[in-house]
């Protein structure tokens, strides 16, 4: 199987970029801004990653944590990580999803994880993806403001 974060197709929802990390837009996001950080080389698990590109995502998800939270004027944000079938990963590269929060976007503000694990298979008709004319609006509009912010290398 092919991982979908290594095909070059992917690049188009690429908004930002570290030396060892992409900030990638989810083309079915649960909420707006919801974006994925993944590590440029292929890895399933957190402890493949070297100590430099470990360092680098951390502190790559917290400079693209602010800029979303900036960006969608967000009042929190949500990261997670599933690692491991047994934890929900249904894609075998590892990556973060970070997800702008707002008061009473769910009923319960815990909500936002039984969604996400309720919408885990993207070729659902219950999790309708974004149309390519979307995407590249949305990444073009995160790109401006990723180059404002430096978050571009």
């Amino acid at each position: 199987m092919t991982c979908p974060f290594c095909d070059k197709k992917s690049e188009n929802a690429v908004f930002a970029r570290s030396e060892q990390a992409l900030a990638v837009y989810n083309i079915s996001p649960l909420l707006p801004g919801h974006s994925l950080i993944i590590p440029k080389r292929h890895v399933r698990t957190i402890y493949e990653l070297s100590d430099s590109e470990y360092e680098d995502m951390v502190f790559f998800m917290r400079d693209v944590s602010g800029l979303l939270r900036k960006a969608y004027k967000a009042e929190g944000i949500n990261w997670t990580l599933q690692e491991g079938e047994a934890a929900g990963q249904t894609v075998s590269h590892l990556h973060f999803h970070l997800i702008p929060r707002y008061s009473g976007d769910f009923a319960d503000a815990g909500d936002w994880y039984p969604k996400l694990q309720d919408h885990l298979n993207i070729d659902s008709a219950q999790r309708p993806k974004l149309t390519d004319p979307q995407i590249k609006e949305t990444v073009e509009w995160l790109r401006e403001k990723t180059r404002a912010a430096k978050l571009w290398k």
